[in-house]
């Protein structure tokens, strides 16, 4: 639908479990935080100002369709770091919006 709706905006991919990788658009290399990483507010804010995502969802659908195939529940669930990203990711651009899938399990 907001390939169809919105085909010019941009759309970005976060998962998280005992890591969180930004896939961003999904074509270039995804980065990965761990460890410490996932503890450092800061660094976090930082990860997400930075990441681009430089391709609008009509240029990406098939790589994010493709990570998102991918994806694989297992270990914990880093969803405060992930939010956290999302967020400073989505800060940069008005009217941006994060939407939070998870299997439910707070682990």
């Amino acid at each position: 639908l907001l390939l169809k709706t919105s085909p010019r905006r941009r759309v970005a991919l976060v998962t998280f479990n005992d890591e969180v990788t930004v896939y961003g658009d999904g074509t270039g290399v995804p980065l990965t935080l761990r460890d410490w990483g996932l503890l450092d507010f800061d660094y976090l804010k930082d990860q997400g100002e930075t990441f681009t995502t430089p391709h609008c969802i009509a240029e990406s659908i098939k790589a994010l369709n493709q990570r998102v195939h991918e994806l694989q529940e297992h270990g914990a669930t880093a969803l405060g770091p992930a939010a956290l990203v999302s967020i400073a990711m989505a800060s940069r651009y008005m009217g941006s919006k994060v939407i939070i899938c998870t299997d439910g399990r707070a682990n």
